[in-house]
């Protein structure tokens, strides 16, 4: 399990670092940066991972 966490951000490190230039640029707007973010870091940081409701237990979860 940790090895895993350890290669999703490493992963979202490289992806991140690749789009750099392009979430600093003062050409693009603060929207087209979040897209950027929401679209090709969140993801690959996200993937696999369990959503749980706020206020319930894992179990809950499964039956909603």
């Amino acid at each position: 399990m940790h090895n895993e966490i350890k290669n999703r951000l490493s992963s979202a490190n490289k992806y991140y670092f690749s789009l750099l230039k392009l979430l600093k640029s003062k050409y693009l707007s603060y929207e087209s940066k979040k897209i950027l973010y929401t679209s090709y870091i969140r993801p690959i940081l996200t993937y696999g991972c369990d959503y749980v409701r706020h206020g319930q237990s894992p179990r809950e979860t499964t039956r909603a």
